[in-house]
């Protein structure tokens, strides 16, 4: 019997899984991949408090929180996993030890392939296959 497949997204912010690769999730989902989302921050630096506004910059983080939960119930993402670093930050991250972080997840979920930020183009999807995903 073959084991489910496993998808590890990793991303910067809430709402990058939705914008970046949210059809891609959802497919995955649909065709019963069991997907982690690792967050690398909480997204509290964002700018836009709605017009009219509904948040203030203290409340941001919780209200973002909340919306990627829904996301993540909506796309069927079932693993919602933190970095805990404070949003526009990550690059002055010790490398080494962000990837170290990174790779203890990797080693915890075991995943067939991975999403993330591609290295050159950014915001454009890079899948890494570990294994051959389902058609």
């Amino acid at each position: 019997m073959q084991s489910q497949l496993r998808l590890l997204v990793v991303l910067a912010h809430p709402d990058d899984e939705s914008f970046l690769c949210g059809g891609t999730i959802a497919k995955m989902s649909e065709r019963g991949v069991q997907i982690t989302l690792l967050c690398a921050t909480k997204g509290e630096m964002g700018r836009r408090m709605g017009n009219p506004i509904v948040t203030t910059r203290e409340a941001l983080p919780e209200l973002r929180g909340e919306e990627l939960k829904r996301a993540c119930e909506e796309l069927g993402i079932s693993d919602l996993r933190f970095l805990n670093i404070r949003d526009k930050t990550i690059e002055f991250e010790s490398f080494d030890l962000l990837a170290e972080r990174i790779v203890k997840v990797i080693r915890e979920v075991q995943p067939d392939a991975l999403i993330t930020f591609h290295e050159k183009y950014g915001g454009i999807q890079t899948i890494v296959r570990l294994a051959v995903l389902p058609h």
